[in-house]
């Protein structure tokens, strides 16, 4: 009896109707699910997103139920085969997204691009033709069981994944313990960051004398240079002062949570405020977070301005791999199409601070300059929010993602989005705008009668790099990548299509202290600094007590050495566990001239092993 009720089943329209879920679960539940969940700190958190593409996936099944189910009525045998091709469709999608190398959007503000690589496709058209052979040699009879099998489990494993996402909550971790505050302490801790803040750019502002007025107290540290050329490891390394040498990479670049500056104020008794670039950074020593999405989102009053990024790759990843690249292309209008449904194509007049809105609409995209645009947001946010805090105790750390590109203001920090493609003119009159918000940061200082007493750091975390070395050229301020017959070449066969001056130029990553009570005017160190020295400096500056060694040196002790071995080391930056390249600079002084020692590397180059060593002049 219950065999033949359940033959009778695998032969019911239900079944054919139930199968053709494959697809819609692919495209509309567990791609988009995965692509969320996986990223979600960089979504920031934004449910809305998944749940948007589940009801679209609803509405898409209900679509093709009522075209199966007309196919069914009309001839059996053709609603049978459609259903059985929607399920191997749904099938192959699945399998073949595995493969797909597109994940992010690049953080540079170019477009999102692939290099449709060749074994993709390879891999792509076996599973095709494995899925159709599978079909074709099992036949109905012996396929429908198996499909709905199949199915079944891609629908419980849907629902799974969407209450995964809708529960799982969006804090990161809780206060350590209740914190006490400490009475000895004297004055406020201040740390910005302007990503991509080259040095030599930064020295051609303050060749205006005006403009090193607003900076008493500090020193310059001219000769300064990155570890790493990219965010997510400079920001631990300098956050710890330590080098990421062996082991698990993911675990090194989490070690800021447990351990390093932050835990060391902490301990000390300063009450911790973090303006992040990313969600994923809070940790548990940090009283007040606030992460430049969640920023953007309050002062916009937006909350879908990912929807296009997510929109790109999602397309993108459904479709085959030789088609990634016009995928991207086609799905601007989509995202376009979606923002105007929502209705979040905004000027942004409401904000007069921000001269130009009027005449453009919000930024949204990555590409557009959404995070220099949120950068700005959180710069005059921490300077509306100084005010509220206590004059001691208070360490403040601030990242803003500038000058970073896409360029998108002026000097005067008015929005122009026609900057996006104005090179080196771009690139300094957002260098001019980062400026103007760290000056109106200072004198909110000292409006306060708290820049006296204040400990100031202000660095980038890398040099900018893309455009060589910055220098004045006349009138007109120009990058200089260096001999022109080796520009089309790649250093090291880097996929940043880099040669060895960018590289180079991506090191000169700029670092300014002031110390407490400091007030001669603006001067420039011929110290050999590394953005490593940075914690052991602040421990030396605030008497933080830790015992975690370093392998940063205090840059105000007299015995900072004269010459000191300049590393830095250099990674694919995709590889969530890359092998690292170590590249020793012979005179950090005068980098045009530099030669290089690289080790490690292993390519087209050079066979050198982790213990051999290459030499470019």
């Amino acid at each position: 009896m219950l065999k033949s009720k359940g033959a009778k089943f695998l032969k019911s329209d239900i079944t054919f109707l139930f199968i053709t879920f494959t697809p819609v679960a692919a495209i509309f539940f567990l791609i988009p699910f995965e692509l969320y969940y996986n990223a979600r700190q960089y979504w920031n958190f934004n449910r809305s997103i998944p749940v948007s593409f589940a009801i679209a996936g609803l509405a898409a099944y209900i679509a093709l139920l009522a075209i199966v189910f007309i196919a069914l009525r009309v001839r059996r045998q053709l609603g049978i085969y459609i259903s059985i091709f929607l399920f191997c469709l749904g099938t192959f999608m699945l399998l073949a997204d595995v493969f797909s190398p597109l994940q992010a959007s690049p953080l540079d503000g170019t477009e999102i691009t692939s290099t449709e690589p060749l074994k993709s496709s390879l891999i792509e058209a076996f599973i095709l033709v494995a899925v159709l052979s599978m079909a074709l040699f099992l036949r109905p009879p012996r396929l429908i069981p198996l499909a709905v099998a199949f199915t079944l489990f891609l629908v419980l494993l849907s629902a799974g994944y969407l209450g995964l996402i809708i529960l799982t909550p969006e804090s990161g971790p809780r206060l350590a313990r209740k914190q006490r505050k400490n009475p000895n302490l004297h004055g406020n801790v201040y740390h910005i960051v302007l990503d991509e803040m080259q040095t030599d750019a930064a020295m051609l502002f303050f060749e205006d004398k005006e403009a090193r007025s607003h900076f008493p107290g500090f020193t310059l540290f001219r000769y300064n240079m990155c570890n790493y050329l990219y965010t997510r490891a400079s920001f631990p390394s300098y956050m710890t002062g330590t080098l990421y040498l062996e082991g698990s990479f993911k675990r090194w670049r989490n070690r800021f949570k447990k351990e390093g500056l932050i835990k060391d104020l902490y301990d000390k008794g300063y009450r911790i405020t973090m303006y992040s670039p990313r969600a994923n950074w809070k940790n548990p020593y940090v009283a007040n977070f606030k992460s430049l999405q969640k920023i953007y989102e309050e002062e916009t009053q937006e909350k879908s301005a990912y929807y296009n990024d997510f929109t790109q790759i999602w397309l993108a990843r459904i479709m085959p791999n030789v088609l990634t690249n016009e995928a991207l292309l086609w799905s601007k209008g989509l995202g376009q199409w979606v923002y105007a449904r929502f209705k979040i194509r905004k000027s942004y007049d409401r904000f007069p601070r921000i001269k130009g809105m009027k005449k453009a609409r919000l930024p949204v995209k990555i590409s557009e300059g959404v995070e220099p645009f949120s950068s700005l947001l959180m710069l005059n946010r921490m300077i509306e929010e100084e005010k509220a805090r206590t004059s001691n105790g208070e360490y403040v750390y601030g990242h803003a993602v500038l000058p970073h590109g896409p360029f998108i203001f002026d000097e005067n920090c008015e929005y122009q989005p026609g900057l996006r493609k104005k090179g080196v003119f771009g690139y300094f009159s957002q260098v001019k705008c980062a400026f103007r918000l760290i000056i109106d940061f200072l004198e909110e200082l000292k409006r306060l009668r708290r820049y006296d007493s204040s400990t100031i750091v202000i660095h980038a975390d890398t040099g900018h790099g893309h455009l060589g070395y910055i220098k004045r050229e006349g009138s007109n301020i120009i990058g200089i990548t260096g001999d022109k017959a080796r520009l089309g070449e790649r250093f090291l066969g880097n996929p940043l299509v880099w040669n060895k001056h960018q590289v180079l130029a991506r090191t000169m990553a700029l670092l300014m202290i002031k110390p407490a009570h400091a007030s001669e005017d603006l001067k420039y160190s011929e110290k050999l600094s590394q953005l490593i020295d940075l914690r052991s400096t602040l421990a030396d500056l605030l008497d933080l007590r830790s015992k975690a060694k370093t392998r940063g040196i205090p840059l105000y002790r007299e015995e900072v050495p004269e010459t000191r071995e300049s590393v830095f080391f250099f990674y694919p930056p995709e590889n969530e566990e890359p092998e690292m390249i170590r590249i020793t600079i012979s005179n950090p002084r005068r980098l045009w001239e530099s030669t290089v020692i690289v080790q490690g590397f292993k390519g087209k180059r050079s066979e050198a092993g982790a213990d051999e060593s290459v030499i470019f002049r």
